[in-house]
């Protein structure tokens, strides 16, 4: 049987462990000892660092890779769906959005803006829940590793709420995957620039200048124009849990540029 590389199970569990945190934060949300603002954040954060994974799993998978040519089909899709616990906590999730769902009401009356609903309020709330069931969704076939059904859902969402930057941040993302996979430049570029257009849209949205700032080092060599995007996402307060998502990428590119990582990532 053909030895797995180690950085390969490396992945695999830090993916797991990021599954039961997610676990874990939905009971601590549905016993109320987590505000729906915070559930929010901690969810898109940890999603943030389990499509940073699929990222690096799918680089370890290009042609040429460390194992490519002895792992088996069945192997690679077994490692990526991970444990029967962790199919079992994607499963869940998509439950538990269904009881979310109340949460989100609340927040409409209190006035807190909503994914898919501009600044202006142009969403109506039943459309606005429809696509944070979307958006949930698309996140969870992405962690399960359905790419294209994820990247299809959020093409959904885009339909309806043209510009709705968490879906155009990820679904850029999950097609960049999709072209490194294929070593497409092409497809790679385009995820790219769907990616760079939501960071522009959307300023303050962290997910995006973090995965703009990767895209930009990793696939276009502009370390300068990563470090502008890192710069803003530092001036944007990230929350923690988001940090810790990007740091081991981020740390890399502090390295090429050759100068110091802000305090924030370097913790």
């Amino acid at each position: 049987m053909a030895e797995v590389d180690p950085r390969q199970e490396r992945l695999i569990e830090e993916r797991d462990n990021l599954l039961r945190s997610l676990e874990d934060l939905e009971l601590e949300f549905r016993s109320g000892d987590v505000a729906p603002s915070d559930y929010e954040g901690l969810r898109r954060s940890y999603i943030a660092r389990t499509t940073v994974l699929l990222d690096e799993i799918a680089r370890l998978e290009r042609p040429g890779g460390p194992d490519t040519r002895t792992r088996s089909r069945v192997g690679r899709a077994r490692r990526l769906l991970g444990t029967r616990r962790s199919r079992r906590i994607l499963v869940t999730s998509v439950f538990v959005w269904l009881i979310a769902g109340v949460a989100l009401v609340a927040l409409h009356f209190a006035g807190v803006r909503l994914p898919g609903q501009s600044a202006t309020g142009s969403v109506s709330l039943s459309q606005a829940l429809v696509v944070q069931q979307e958006l949930s969704q698309a996140s969870e076939l992405a962690g399960s590793g359905q790419i294209a059904e994820a990247i299809a859902v959020y093409a959904r969402v885009l339909a309806t709420v043209p510009h709705q930057h968490e879906a155009l941040t990820y679904q850029g993302w999950l097609i960049r995957i999709s072209g490194l996979r294929a070593r497409n430049g092409e497809v790679v570029a385009r995820g790219d620039a769907e990616i760079a257009t939501a960071a522009n849209i959307a300023p303050g949205y962290a997910d995006a200048r973090g995965l703009d700032a990767i895209a930009l080092a990793q696939d276009r060599r502009d370390i300068p124009g990563a470090l502008i995007q890192l710069e803003a996402l530092v001036r944007d307060r990230p929350s923690r849990a988001l940090v810790e998502a990007l740091r081991p990428q981020v740390l890399r590119i502090y390295h090429q540029a050759g100068v110091a990582a802000p305090a924030i990532f370097a913790g």
